[in-house]
């Protein structure tokens, strides 16, 4: 089972691609979760609550600026310490 679960939501697919690309490099082996457009991306969030990181393009289709950010977060608990990035 994979330590982290990242969302990667972005309109362009060879944006997503690399990301994917670069992130699948990371120690541990991430789970990724692509999205093409906002509706997507809420529903990847809400399908995958204990996600760690959500990556967002703020100008893809049904999003505007930071206000898409505060869509995309259905709700926020206290952040977790991770200690593999130090104190």
């Amino acid at each position: 089972m994979p330590e982290m679960t990242i969302i990667i939501a972005d309109d362009h697919p060879l944006f997503r691609g690399a990301m994917r690309q670069a992130l699948s490099g990371m120690a541990g082996a991430p789970a990724i979760v692509e999205a093409g457009d906002f509706a997507a991306a809420r529903r990847a969030a809400a399908d995958n609550p204990d996600a760690d990181l959500m990556l967002l393009d703020l100008t893809m289709p049904g999003v505007s600026g930071l206000s898409g950010a505060d869509r995309a977060a259905c709700r926020v608990s206290e952040p977790a310490r991770d200690d593999r990035l130090g104190p």
